[in-house]
C-alpha cells in the first residue's frame, strides 16, 4: 500500500461498518470471503471503500473505488 493510491485510507473509516452492505466475493484461488462496502467520500470525491476478510478474521484488502 503506497501514500496516494486507492489502497490508502484512514482506517477511521471502520467506526461506518454499519453503514456498510455485506457481500460474499469468490477469489481467483476459488475461496469465498466477505466484502464490506461503505459509502463515503474521500478526497472531496464520493464513492465505497472496501474490505476484504480473511476466515480468521484479518483484512487483506483495503481499497476505495471513486466515482
Amino acid at each position: 500500500m503506497q501514500k496516494g493510491d486507492n489502497h490508502a485510507f484512514p482506517k477511521s473509516v471502520k467506526t461506518f461498518q454499519k453503514e456498510g452492505k455485506v457481500t460474499s466475493v469468490k477469489g481467483g484461488d476459488g475461496i469465498v470471503r466477505e466484502k464490506l462496502e461503505i459509502p463515503g467520500s474521500y478526497k472531496g470525491k464520493e464513492g465505497n471503500f472496501e474490505f476484504i476478510k480473511e476466515s480468521d478474521g484479518s483484512i487483506n484488502h483495503r481499497f476505495v473505488q471513486k466515482e
